[in-house]
């Protein structure tokens, strides 16, 4: 699937969500209907054995057959609904839909690359309704909370710039510091950085990975003066925290 394919593919994927303030709800009927199927197929298989072996085996019971593929088909669908959230209501089984309260649950449940919905979630974060939390939500402009939609996997410098965000190193008296220009339509944050200047407190990165060697950008809320813009940062193999 070419790129202009895949982006087509994604936003009709996207657009079928229900988005709520701490969590997404995506639908998955062919999932539900062929957990049922299997459950279902165990059960009528078991209770057919029951009649149809009758005293054929000697010394067994075949209503024991019977009741043996129930709780297998009753374990089925427990393994199933474990597989896809960590926590699946029943109610959200019988609607065929499932809430998906973190990034990772999300990309396991539709199968699409974590980084790419962080691209989404990113871009769109002034367009929706979802407050976000979790270990990595610090590239998002809005502030962390408790128990929101979790951000469990960190985003990586192609994400923060395919979603508007766009690191820059400026030099200080302590040293290089990154800070992030936002571009992102309804954002409030820096759009552009003067050759010096001085920053409310917002976040930057004190200590960030030389260009080349793998590791994470850790964001800090800082006041922090430049007196040099030192230029873009592209160090591809760094995560943002």
């Amino acid at each position: 699937m070419d790129a202009q394919k895949y982006r087509q593919y994604l936003k009709e994927t996207i657009d079928k969500w229900a988005i709520q303030e701490t969590s997404i709800v995506i639908g998955c009927a062919a999932y539900v209907h062929a957990m049922i199927f299997l459950s279902a197929a165990l059960v009528i298989g078991g209770l057919l054995c029951g009649f149809l072996v009758g005293d054929r085996i000697v010394g067994i019971d075949p209503f024991n057959l019977t009741m043996f593929s129930w709780i297998i088909g009753g374990f089925l669908i427990l393994i199933a609904k474990s597989v896809m959230v960590s926590d699946w209501t029943w109610r959200d089984l019988l609607l065929r839909q499932v809430t998906c309260r973190s990034l990772s649950e999300v990309s396991s449940v539709t199968g699409l690359d974590a980084q790419d919905l962080l691209v989404f979630l990113l871009s769109s974060e002034f367009q929706t309704i979802l407050r976000t939390g979790g270990p990595y939500q610090r590239s998002f402009f809005r502030d962390s909370t408790a128990d929101g939609f979790s951000i469990d996997i960190k985003p990586t410098l192609q994400t923060l710039l395919a979603s508007g965000i766009i690191p820059v190193m400026v030099s200080t008296l302590d040293g290089p510091v990154l800070m992030r220009i936002r571009v992102i339509p309804g954002s409030s944050g820096y759009r552009r950085i003067g050759t010096k200047g001085t920053t409310s407190k917002a976040p930057v990165y004190l200590d960030f990975p030389k260009f080349g060697v793998k590791g994470d950008a850790v964001a800090t809320p800082r006041t922090i003066s430049w007196i040099k813009v030192l230029g873009l940062y592209n160090s591809t193999t760094t995560t943002f925290r």
